[in-house]
């Protein structure tokens, strides 16, 4: 799929999604759904930039790949609440040269959990738990340029809320996250 790219940047796109839902002994209502899915994202990205390390400075392009896995499943046990679990890969490849980013290569992962309670009246609210683990090559700043770079890693956690309210008739939401 190709739209709205710039020139020189090519994007492939691929989602796939799966209901599943368990129906009730009388044939009511779904007592509970559970949807899956995947969505793979490749880019392809001509970056030009000028490279300040040679006299006199020089107009280059370098070839990055950003691609992008996300893999998720959801189960709604009843019309209120909802449980998802996520997995999620991003990697960037700038061709062993250290962009704006000042990375050269980097890798992503994330481990996203969240609920969400969706009350009749409008109130909403959520939980989201997500862990994180990075590692790439990094542009050392303390060394010359052209240097190359070090290797890091972190992992950690982020936990988010969410408050909200739908008002009547659907004309807006009042949140906090």
């Amino acid at each position: 799929m190709t739209i709205g790219l710039r020139p020189g940047m090519r994007c492939l796109l691929a989602i796939v999604a799966l209901p599943v839902s368990a129906e009730s002994p009388q044939g009511e209502t779904p007592v509970a759904s559970l949807y899956a899915g995947v969505e793979l994202t490749r880019r392809d990205i001509d970056f030009p930039f000028t490279d300040f390390t040679t006299l006199p400075p020089t107009d280059v392009s370098v070839d990055v790949a950003e691609d992008f896995a996300r893999a998720y499943v959801s189960f709604i046990p009843s019309d209120r609440w909802s449980i998802t679990g996520e997995y999620q890969l991003e990697r960037i490849d700038n061709g062993g040269i250290f962009l704006a980013q000042a990375f050269s290569g980097l890798r992503t992962e994330r481990f996203p959990l969240r609920t969400k309670y969706h009350h009749p009246n409008g109130f909403r609210a959520g939980l989201s738990a997500t862990h994180v683990s990075q590692r790439g090559v990094f542009e050392d700043l303390s060394l010359p340029p052209g240097s190359a770079g070090t290797v890091g890693d972190d992992a950690f956690w982020t936990l988010d809320a969410l408050l909200g309210y739908r008002l009547k008739n659907r004309r807006g939401t009042i949140s906090v996250s």
